[in-house]
């Protein structure tokens, strides 16, 4: 970890306190600071994977993106396979002319529009981890 980067570290710990109690399935997802819109959709997507978690002011506390990686090498640790993705990956949106128009406005004109927008971006921009532990890994309780 860099010295300047953000860390957001609740996410870290519950993903480790989840690992040790032996939980057999884990499904985590969140705005990911690593996530990167494909090519197709760069003219419509703007932002880029800086790789550091992102601030989020909010009304009355600030939240982060979080590092993806991070949170896979801890599973990975705990012996978790992981499958990480997008939520595209399950979510595939139909890219019709009234969805292209909502994308390429410099700024919305309708609530339809804003909300269009807001939705695609979060396809790309969330991601998912899906952690699943090995029957030989399981603890005996």
């Amino acid at each position: 970890m860099a010295q300047s980067e953000n860390i957001n570290i609740g996410a870290l710990e519950i993903l480790e306190k989840l690992c040790l109690a032996g939980i057999k399935y884990i499904y985590l997802s969140e705005h990911s600071c690593e996530a990167i819109a494909p090519d197709y959709l760069k003219p419509y997507l703007h932002f880029a994977a800086s790789g550091n978690p992102e601030k989020i002011s909010l009304q009355g506390h600030d939240e982060y993106t979080v590092k993806f990686s991070f949170l896979q090498k801890i599973a990975e640790t705990f012996n978790y396979h992981v499958t990480r993705g997008c939520f595209a990956d399950f979510l595939q949106p139909d890219f019709n002319n009234r969805v292209q128009t909502a994308l390429r406005l410099a700024a919305p004109q309708t609530d339809e529009q804003e909300i269009l927008r807001q939705f695609i971006h979060d396809l790309y921009k969330y991601e998912y981890l899906v952690m699943k532990i090995p029957f030989e890994y399981l603890r005996k309780f």
